[in-house]
């Protein structure tokens, strides 16, 4: 088949116009921290965290991959359902901690989860609670890690209700608000 020069011209422009509006994908990969147990899915955090990012004129798509209960133990085992991303949130170890399990078990899972993202070409960001620290295995993987929670939180920022004391709408928009300018970074980075 012949094409034109015109047609041409015309397949690679329509190609790039394709491959630059493609935009960049963000998942959130965790816990119910990430799914936002007891909140819309429009206000869990990478609910949010699209909002201003697409505010900020950001071409992205912020996917959440969080399930209620989830462990670095399940977390090792279900990484290969993050596919292909730019950037991975990894938000786990709190269930862990709930269940007994070992720092040192909570620091290998999320060691290993680092590994097999950034091996798929993906940027990595940890958010890690205090109680299940993991911030010095993501900065000895040199992955960026952002801390939050490790206190109980004040009441205007939790579901009603919630024994677990889940953040609310409120108390996710701050915890986006903390990941937003860590994730930025890792979105100039890669482009």
């Amino acid at each position: 088949m012949r094409f034109s020069k015109i047609t041409l011209v015309m397949l690679v422009v329509s190609m790039t116009i394709l491959n630059a509006s493609a935009g960049l994908r963000i998942v959130a990969y965790g816990d119910s921290g990430v799914y936002g147990k007891g909140v819309a899915r429009n206000e869990a955090y990478p609910a949010q965290l699209e909002a201003m990012l697409r505010q900020k004129g950001y071409d992205v798509t912020v996917i959440n991959d969080g399930i209620n209960g989830l462990t670095s133990t399940d977390a090792v085992a279900y990484v290969g359902s993050v596919g292909k991303a730019d950037v991975v949130i990894v938000h786990v170890g709190i269930n862990d901690v709930h269940q007994g399990v070992r720092p040192g078990t909570i620091q290998r899972n999320v060691a290993w989860i680092i590994d097999k993202l950034k091996a798929n070409g993906a940027r990595v960001l940890v958010v890690s609670n205090p109680l299940a620290d993991v911030c010095d295995v993501a900065l000895a993987k040199r992955t960026p890690c952002v801390k939050w929670g490790g206190h109980v939180p004040e009441t205007q920022y939790v579901v009603p209700g919630d024994p677990q004391q889940h953040l609310n709408a409120a108390g996710l928009h701050l915890l986006a608000l903390k990941i937003l300018p860590v994730l930025e970074k890792l979105l100039v980075a890669k482009h």
